[in-house]
């Protein structure tokens, strides 16, 4: 597995970035919303159904699972609102809801032959995958993040290692988790997590901090560097720098089994993100990419899937929408 983690590392480092093609290479979809103003999406599985969240018309907030051209509203643990992160190929849905008005969210699980949502308890999920496990987080008493876990046995802490927090990102179908640790005010180190044993992985030597924010089911990790600001990937005995020219400050939201990464980067402002595309060694601003006078900007593109179909959060004339992207013709999913 490391000589083939190697080489996928290599692949994207070495890769000389493209020029974007002239014609549009996805269809923007408007995932819609429950009747309210505005929604989003936050990951999207094998099948093309997506989950998030939306506004209802009386305001509220509730998680949705979109899947076959209709959004459903999955409802909340008993309180106003809902949100759910993360959805499986095999259907379940997490995320976070209110018991009641005012109160404390807590996780939740979601299955479509279930119906009704599971109360998890209080860490907050971030990401599941096929085998059930989930990574998420708490929050110690002192009010700092630790990133939790949780499999058929419950959800666990897991240890800092003499860091003050940390926070889980990611994990993949067999069940490997992957985050970040950290000591304030400043100072960081990846991990991952696997059958009961947190590995903290060295840091880029040439930057002052790393992350670990997605992994996929190879294992590769994709990772991000800061002082300066980078995209790398772990190869299992490296760490190996994407490029990304054209991208300016990129966050990593998502990988799929091919190494394609996507998220947002800041051309503008801050606050106006732009969603991108890194694929076949190229690093592309979305927005590039869907036709012209679409009235979309591509603000986060939070997730990919194997098929090449990419969910987020854009502004269709205006209004905050959520939106899948359709690969047209020849696109970038695995081969």
């Amino acid at each position: 597995m490391r000589a083939s983690l190697t080489i996928l590392a290599a692949l994207a480092a070495s890769l000389v970035p493209a020029a974007p093609a002239g014609a549009a290479a996805y269809q923007v979809i408007d995932l819609g919303t429950l009747g309210g103003a505005s929604s989003g999406a936050t990951d999207l599985n094998d099948a093309g159904a997506a989950a998030g969240w939306s506004r209802t018309t009386s305001g509220q907030v509730h998680a949705v699972v979109w899947r076959a051209g209709r959004i459903i509203d999955i409802g909340t643990l008993g309180g106003p609102g809902s949100r759910a992160t993360s959805i499986s190929n095999t259907f379940a849905v997490v995320g976070t809801s209110t018991l009641t008005a005012g109160g404390v969210p807590h996780a939740f699980l979601w299955r479509a032959n279930q119906g009704a949502m599971h109360n998890l308890g209080l860490p907050t999920p971030v990401r599941i995958g096929d085998s059930g496990a989930i990574v998420g987080n708490a929050t110690t008493a002192a009010g700092e993040s630790v990133a939790a876990y949780r499999d058929q046995h419950g959800w666990i802490r897991l240890p800092l290692h003499g860091f003050d927090g940390s926070h889980g990102e990611d994990v993949n179908d067999a069940g490997t988790a992957v985050g970040t640790l950290f000591d304030d005010p400043h100072g960081s180190a990846p991990f991952v997590f696997a059958n009961g044993a947190l590995t903290v992985l060295p840091s880029v030597p040439t930057a002052a901090e790393t992350s670990a924010d997605a992994i996929n089911d190879a294992g590769l990790i994709a990772g991000q560097t800061f002082d300066p600001l980078g995209i790398v990937l772990w190869d299992g005995s490296a760490w190996q720098p994407v490029p990304t020219p054209g991208l300016v400050e990129p966050e990593i939201r998502d990988m799929n089994n091919c190494g394609q990464i996507v998220g947002a980067h800041h051309p503008a402002q801050f606050f106006k993100p732009h969603a991108y595309l890194i694929a076949d060694g190229t690093a592309v601003d979305l927005n590039t990419q869907i036709p012209s006078g679409s009235g979309w900007r591509l603000g986060v593109a939070t997730a990919i899937n194997d098929a090449g179909q990419i969910v987020g959060v854009g502004r269709h004339d205006g209004l905050q929408h959520a939106f899948l992207l359709e690969p047209a013709g020849r696109a970038s999913g695995c081969p």
